[in-house]
């Protein structure tokens, strides 16, 4: 295996980590990860779609189930925003895996492990609570990825913003073409 630094000066020019600088961001969700029972936690993976600096850094955010295993408000809203199920709806069963490749945007930020201060975990703000759908006049001012937007029939996975009085309604969406792994 080859190892090449032909284009490195020095090692202080290799950053370590790939999570994103806090702050609004288009996000596509690369991986969803059902944890066991026993770990009380759906994990997802987000990748930058912003143009620049931020593009392709990623972070893992735990959607922590409650004491007694139950979804809580982040795992609801997340399933909106992503399409999963549509307000009114109930389910028995969510297909969390169904959001792979799905776009939304967010306020990342950055936090301290409780345990040791000198970790930094980037996640969502606001208990997971600070995403939207990329379509979302909320977000409507934050810059997206024009080319991955694009994918999503004009902004829209599986909401559409309602207006005022009327429901929210799904979206028509092709899904972005996938190597089976996500990418």
């Amino acid at each position: 295996m080859k190892l090449d630094a032909s284009g490195v000066n020095s090692p202080n020019e290799l950053k370590g980590g790939q999570r994103p600088d806090p702050g609004l961001h288009h996000l596509i969700i690369r991986q969803v990860d059902e944890f066991t029972k026993h770990q009380n936690a759906i994990g997802v993976q987000y990748e930058v779609l912003n143009e620049g600096p931020q593009h392709g850094r990623t972070f893992w955010q735990n959607m922590w189930l409650d004491d007694d295993g139950n979804y809580q408000k982040e795992h609801l809203r997340f399933a909106l925003v992503t399409g999963l199920i549509r307000p009114g709806e109930t389910k028995e069963h969510v297909d969390w895996l169904a959001a792979v490749n799905a776009q939304v945007v967010a306020k990342v930020g950055h936090r301290k492990d409780k345990n040791d201060p000198s970790k930094v975990y980037a996640g969502i703000d606001n208990w997971g609570m600070d995403i939207w759908a990329p379509n979302d006049p909320e977000v409507a001012d934050v810059p997206k990825n024009a080319t991955m937007l694009a994918l999503m029939d004009g902004g829209g996975q599986g909401q559409t913003p309602p207006t005022q009085g009327q429901a929210q309604q799904p979206a028509q969406q092709s899904a972005p073409k996938s190597d089976g792994w996500g990418f």
